[in-house]
């Protein structure tokens, strides 16, 4: 199995943005024309094929709020990401991340297990997860 590591920031937040766009079950033409952009160019940020740049960081914000950031950071730390609040950042830091997850956990997919399907090496999620043909 591919781990987290193996894949790049791209990738890692592709599924983020995706596994968001699911969740709220938006389709990819309708999730495009909030950024502005075409539905495959949407698609090629989801696979992981392109590097956004700031202007897109910037819509992204605006039209997913605060969980854009946990996007970003968790497809920066991946699955590390709590670890690494508990081991680099000062107690009242800690508490404010700790209060800012808990929030973003009412509405978000925010505390969901990471890992690569075998078989296609696509991003999944237990939150996505499709079962299998047999």
């Amino acid at each position: 199995m591919a781990t987290n590591a193996s894949k790049t920031f791209e990738e890692r937040f592709g599924f983020e943005l995706r596994q968001y766009r699911r969740t709220h079950n938006i389709c990819q033409e309708d999730f495009a024309k909030k950024f502005n952009i075409t539905r495959p160019a949407l698609s090629n940020i989801e696979k992981g094929k392109v590097t956004c740049n700031l202007l897109f960081f910037a819509r992204l914000l605006e039209v997913v709020g605060t969980y854009a950031i946990y996007m970003l950071l968790i497809a920066y730390f991946g699955d590390a990401l709590d670890e690494y609040v508990r081991l680099s950042c000062p107690e009242p830091v800690r508490m404010l991340y700790k209060a800012w997850v808990s929030f973003l956990e009412k509405s978000e997919p925010v505390k969901v297990k990471r890992h690569y399907d075998n078989d296609s090496f696509r991003v999944r999620s237990k939150y996505n997860a499709k079962k299998k043909p047999k």
